[in-house]
């Protein structure tokens, strides 16, 4: 059978004279002079969210065409058409109440009271808006994302770690080691060692290693994220940006675009945890509703490997999440190394690495050989560069 194809810009719109099978999304038709008459439209043509004059609306709907209306008043687009940068996310910050003003705060207290009300209504616009986040990765991954020919690597840990904290500093600096070396680097999006990681990556643009140390000296003035939020966390890292990256500072945040000069990096955060503030250092962001996508896609796209630094319940989900897809890996490619750091944290307080070798040997051992636990994340490179054969 024939896909569907999406349209998602006037520029593709252009020119066509049939949209049988075609899904036009989130596009403004009211003011575009096309002769809709000359147009062929079927019942296998969708309209999702899109504006159109209503005489010309009624037309289409007579001609067979399917509407998906445009919801009420919310804070966001369920039939977006691209991820989030860090930039969009702050919108509106006054500089100083995160919780009260950022349109991701907007965003979070519309689903807080949803929960509530549970209403079908916002249950489907959350439905619509992690489909469209989700479409618009599926684009990214197969496009921009290829450029990153080693792969890509997910940096798994807490949010607890504070910017002032040795374990901060490291992941930092195995951020950056693994976007030099071309991997792209994966987090969950939010602070502690999720931010750490996109920093790193985000001063990949960068060679020198001291640069990362000094966006963390000037991140450890602000060590914590709250909660509240302190509006001093989001300074320091907008001095960050605008030091290390001039041309991607917006406002607040970065911003893809012309000039770019930030290393890419990919976060998906949810609104599930939406007390804490999404980093701003991560460059493309998947923020979803649903936190079971999210924590499934953490894990299946980072094709390269997964390195789990100290976390607690939710990193725990994403260490036993990746162990189940190695366990029934079909074939060897399937099978990522799983790297741990530091060791002391991995063995003694939660001794994770152990119980996956022990699983491996009650049944599939082939991954066992690709769990590691290091105290030098020099070494964590080394593995996920080249990683061990399997049993």
């Amino acid at each position: 059978m024939e896909d569907y194809r999406t349209i998602e810009s006037l520029a593709a719109l252009a020119e066509r004279l049939s949209l049988d099978r075609c899904v036009l999304k989130g596009l403004d038709l009211r003011h575009e002079a096309l002769r809709w008459d000359e147009i062929s439209v079927t019942r296998r043509t969708f309209f999702l969210g899109c504006q159109l004059p209503p005489d010309v609306e009624s037309r289409l709907r007579e001609r067979g065409a399917i509407f998906f209306p445009r919801f009420g008043e919310l804070p966001y687009d369920p039939y977006r058409i691209a991820l989030y940068d860090s930039a969009e996310l702050m919108d509106e910050f006054d500089g100083a109440a995160f919780e009260a003003t950022a349109a991701d705060q907007k965003i979070y207290g519309n689903f807080r009271r949803s929960r509530k009300r549970r209403s079908v209504v916002d249950l489907l616009a959350q439905r619509l808006h992690d489909h469209s986040v989700s479409d618009a990765l599926d684009q990214f991954l197969g496009g921009d994302a290829k450029q990153f020919e080693r792969g890509i690597v997910g940096i798994m840990g807490g949010h607890q770690s504070a910017r002032d904290s040795r374990e901060f500093r490291e992941v930092a600096r195995l951020g950056h080691r693994l976007a030099r070396a071309g991997f792209l680097v994966l987090t969950g999006g939010g602070p502690g060692a999720m931010e750490a990681g996109n920093l790193g990556a985000f001063l990949a643009t960068h060679r020198e290693e001291r640069v990362v140390d000094e966006a963390v000296a000037m991140l450890a003035e602000e060590p914590h994220a709250g909660p509240p939020v302190p509006a001093a966390y989001f300074r320091r890292a907008q001095d960050v940006i605008e030091r290390f990256a001039p041309r991607s500072a917006a406002r607040w945040g970065c911003r893809r675009g012309l000039g770019w000069d930030a290393g890419t990096s990919l976060a998906i955060p949810t609104w599930t945890y939406g007390h804490e503030p999404s980093n701003l250092f991560a460059t493309h962001i998947a923020k979803l509703f649903q936190n079971s996508v999210r924590e499934e896609g953490l894990v299946t796209f980072a094709n390269a490997g997964l390195v789990f630094a100290p976390g607690k319940a939710g990193t725990l989900q994403e260490v036993f999440t990746d162990a189940v897809q190695n366990y029934y890996a079909e074939s060897s490619a399937d099978v990522t190394p799983m790297a741990f750091w530091p060791k002391a944290y991995w063995t003694e307080t939660l001794p994770a690495p152990d119980t996956l070798r022990r699983l491996a040997d009650a049944g599939n051992k082939r991954f066992k050989a690709r769990v590691g636990a290091f105290d030098d994340v020099g070494e964590i490179v080394d593995f996920l560069l080249d990683p061990p054969p399997l049993l």
